[in-house]
């Protein structure tokens, strides 16, 4: 006979024998369980401080399944849950799986212990029935109303750990069995307490058995997912010289297709000489080894220890390979760069000293007229403002690197006005460049900063002017687009190979390309009319052809987000 939920054991002989086969499959899990972990001591506490974390077995999931569709034919009820005790929230949690139940009624079923029936059987740790649960203020703590429940059956999950002799050294509850609503009219009796207790002390062990196995598979997964996430390579060697690891990183540092390596010798796996040597003597000194190496166009940084095993015996060789190429890069770029930061700082002193001198020396104006005197003047003003410029791209590029804001006093900005002040200041340094300036009759002002747009066209028209050294056209331009302006400093110079075009505004970069090695410049001029250009809200590109020219391009809205026109003069 059955009741629609499938074929179940209606007789006592039937349920004995389902008994007996759950009995032999916690008998094979408890000889995994031992194999894995030592008997667990007693403890001071009532209860386990964690329990497992369902359920994460393909198994053991079909075998609760087939617990939860046992015990709802056995008792002829509609539905069955197991709510696992979460010592973190204080509180039984419901798990997968159950019957009668959707997924979402399961993932916001949680209960704390100091309510509902499920607390009270937890905490007591004893059945309880109750034939009308909408009327039971327990039920309703519990909200089982939301369930369509009309009775239940509740019954704790009681763990029992055991000594080497046997005996019982600790019980502690680990969670409650519901079961509702009983079919075809009929009531939860006590027959019915003690068949739902003996498929809960089952339950319980098959957790318990379980639970060596599901942290065993836990730690792998969670080693696995560790090791495929690190950007460092790593590398592990048997002291046979035979791969037995390696990850997702070491895989494409040594350009390998496939992880069909383990097992095979390093020697045959790795490609480059130098680390093959180093690998080599690392096994052989059994310690830690340090090295840094180049492989292709990478730098790596290698770094080995030993591996031993629980008795301390050495069975392997880790290496761990970090690419430190952009490092190393940045670490040269940075050197390069005091260097010429010195050098761009000593050239506008060195002038301004020498300007000095000759006028110290010629008090009386004997040998220099006074339209050669104030010749001198203007050199050694224009001299302190390169200076000051200088100086004033290091302190905002130290400002952004710290992560600071650029604070920009916003001001309605002529930019005609603007443009011209730029040009005229390159004029004295392009005596072989033509300077020409493209503006419609009627171009609207901008909100922005006007130091700040200064500062941009200066470093784009020096830029212009330094990687144009043979001289040629230097246009600048400026139309409107929609609700901003565009920009457009052009050149006819040597040029931006393709390769650097996405460096080119990287901070302290320099563009390298035949005749470029002789150009100056620290490197951080288009690093900071970048972050300039974006904290105005606008952006900048380039186009360039190499040994034709260059342009850079960039956009202002009219009136950036948030920013209001300060009441200054800025003309």
């Amino acid at each position: 006979m059955t009741d629609g939920v499938g074929s179940v054991p209606q007789t006592l002989p039937e349920i004995q024998a389902e008994i007996t086969a759950l009995r032999r499959r916690i008998a094979e899990l408890e000889c995994a369980k031992q194999r894995l972990e030592p008997p667990t001591p007693p403890t001071t506490e009532g209860r386990p401080r964690t329990v497992l974390s369902l359920v994460n077995s393909d198994e053991l999931t079909a075998t609760l399944s087939a617990f939860v569709r046992r015990v709802t034919g056995v008792l002829r009820a509609e539905k069955c849950v197991i709510l696992l005790y979460d010592d973190a929230g204080r509180a039984l949690v419901a798990q997968q799986p159950a019957l009668g139940f959707t997924a979402e009624e399961l993932a916001d079923y949680r209960v704390s212990i100091d309510q509902g029936i499920a607390g009270d059987v937890f905490r007591e740790s004893r059945a309880i029935i109750c034939h009308a649960c909408e009327e039971d203020p327990r039920c309703q703590e519990e909200a089982l109303g939301r369930f369509a429940v009309k009775d239940s059956l509740s019954v704790p999950m009681v763990m029992e750990h055991r000594n080497a002799q046997q005996q019982v050294v600790e019980r502690a509850t680990i969670g409650v069995v519901h079961v509702f609503n009983k079919r075809y009219g009929a009531k939860f009796t006590e027959e019915d307490v003690q068949l739902l207790s003996v498929f809960a002390r089952n339950a319980t062990a098959i957790l318990s058995s379980a639970r060596p196995l599901l942290q065993l598979a836990d730690e792998k997964r969670r080693l696995e997912f560790t090791l495929e996430s690190m950007t460092s390579g790593l590398l592990v060697i048997a002291t046979d010289g035979h791969i037995q690891l390696i990850n997702a990183a070491a895989q494409a540092s040594l350009r390998l297709a496939s992880r069909a390596v383990i097992g095979q010798p390093f020697t045959a796996v790795v490609d480059d000489a130098a680390l093959r040597d180093f690998l080599a003597q690392a096994l052989a000194q059994g310690g830690d080894l340090a090295h840094e190496i180049t492989m292709g166009e990478r730098i790596c940084q290698l770094q080995t220890a030993a591996v031993r095993d629980h008795r301390g015996q050495v069975t392997g060789l880790m290496c761990v390979m970090h690419d430190v190429t952009d490092l190393r890069n940045l670490e040269r770029l940075k050197s390069d760069f005091v260097s010429t930061v010195s050098h761009e700082l000593r050239t506008p002193l060195t002038a301004i000293k020498g300007f000095i001198r000759t006028l110290l020396d010629d008090p009386a104006g004997a040998y220099f007229d006074q339209d050669t005197r104030m010749e001198f003047y203007g050199i050694i003003d224009a001299e302190c403002d390169r200076l000051t410029r200088l100086i004033s791209d290091l302190l905002n590029v130290s400002r952004i690197e710290r992560g600071q804001p650029l604070h920009l006093q916003y001001g309605e900005v002529d930019v005609p006005a603007c443009v011209a002040r730029a040009v005229h200041l390159q004029r004295s340094y392009a005596d072989r460049h033509t300077l020409e300036v493209e503006l419609p009759d009627a171009l609207p002002p901008v909100i922005a900063d006007r130091d700040k747009l200064d500062q941009i066209l200066t470093n784009l028209l020096g830029n212009a002017v330094k990687y144009s050294p043979e001289g040629g056209v230097i246009t600048t331009r400026v139309r409107r687009e929609g609700e901003a302006l565009l920009f457009a400093v052009s050149d006819q110079g040597i040029g931006i190979p393709h390769d650097q075009l996405e460096k080119i505004f990287d901070r302290f970069h320099r563009v390298y390309s035949g005749d470029s090695q002789r150009v100056g410049g620290t490197g951080i001029g288009l690093f900071l009319v970048k972050s300039l250009v974006e904290a105005h809200h606008g952006a900048i590109w380039v186009e360039s052809t190499l040994g034709k020219g260059s342009t850079f391009y960039f956009t202002l809205p009219l009136s950036p987000p948030g920013a209001e026109a300060a009441p200054r003069a800025s003309s």
